[in-house]
């Protein structure tokens, strides 16, 4: 039990920047984390020993969070003590602690709870996609696809009839256990890299990822998985999008994501990578952390 509280009190100082992050008020902030702890105690059992309490701990505070906010007579202004007072949200806390931007906190107040606690962890806590993710709750599997040594198929033999080779099985594994997928690359020569077409093209085989009926028509076997696409690039995404049509990313949503049963699938256009100044490669990040939380 002591390992266990001494654990959780040492997240003490990541609990008082996110909860000061999301309510501002100072006085209501320290409320939130009390609650959280005192909920966290009375459910200690359900965290084990060993593990990092900090996903479990933001968890907790970001459904506390959202809970009083939809408790409150007016959700996004304003939130009731527990003594009857009201907070007004807008109110600048008495102490900042790290964080020192004042413009930041007043534009977060600005955007809807659920959304506003999951950029304040990337925020605050300098999450990435499958950080934020994973401090959101949702299991994550992460597969390098340049570190396969992957061969490519050469017949429609090959693809239809010999065996999937052991990595790509198990990315099938990976894949039947997901319920979202997310695919990141580069835009060479207009399209994925060789590499990541031949990684989709040893996976997903017939009798895996989809099945000829008598009817010749093909059935989707992964149904029930989102997917997004983020697609990195050099030209303005603007550019790639409505002079060249983003030929490339349609047939990949269409083709072979949706045909295979995926869906919805939306995509990310990063453009202008190799110009964009630490703030905007810092924006990037933050916008897939967000939505790493929400596995979207």
């Amino acid at each position: 039990m002591d390992d266990k509280l001494q654990a959780i009190l040492a997240e003490m100082p990541r609990l008082r920047r996110y909860a000061r992050a999301l309510l501002r008020d100072a006085d209501t902030a320290d409320d939130l984390v009390q609650d959280c702890l005192e909920r966290a105690l009375n459910r200690l059992d359900n965290w084990q020993r060993g593990e990092n309490p900090r996903r479990w701990l933001f968890t907790i505070m970001h459904n506390l969070f959202i809970d009083q906010m939809r408790r409150a007579k007016a959700p996004h202004d304003s939130l009731h003590r527990p003594d009857g007072s009201v907070v007004e949200i807008a109110e600048p806390p008495a102490q900042m602690d790290s964080l020192n931007s004042r413009d930041v906190l007043e534009a977060l107040q600005g955007i809807h709870p659920d959304r506003r606690a999951a950029l304040v962890l990337v925020a605050v806590e300098g999450m990435s996609y499958a950080e934020a993710a994973t401090d959101a709750g949702h299991a994550v599997r992460r597969i390098d696809v340049h570190t396969l040594a992957i061969d490519f198929l050469r017949s429609q033999k090959e693809y239809e009839k010999t065996a999937a080779p052991a990595w790509a099985a198990a990315a099938q594994e990976d894949l039947l256990w997901s319920e979202h997928v997310l695919l990141v690359y580069p835009l060479w020569l207009g399209t994925m890299p060789a590499l990541l077409k031949a990684f989709l093209e040893q996976v997903l085989r017939p009798d895996f990822a989809f099945d000829y009926k008598a009817s010749d028509k093909a059935e989707a076997r992964l149904k029930g998985r989102s997917a997004r696409i983020v697609v990195t690039m050099g030209m303005p995404a603007v550019a790639y999008r409505w002079w060249f049509f983003a030929h490339s990313l349609k047939s990949l949503e269409r083709n072979i994501l949706k045909f295979t049963g995926m869906g919805p699938v939306r995509h990310t256009l990063l453009g202008g990578v190799a110009a964009a100044d630490e703030a905007k490669r810092r924006s990037w990040f933050d916008a897939m952390a967000a939505l790493g939380r929400q596995a979207r």
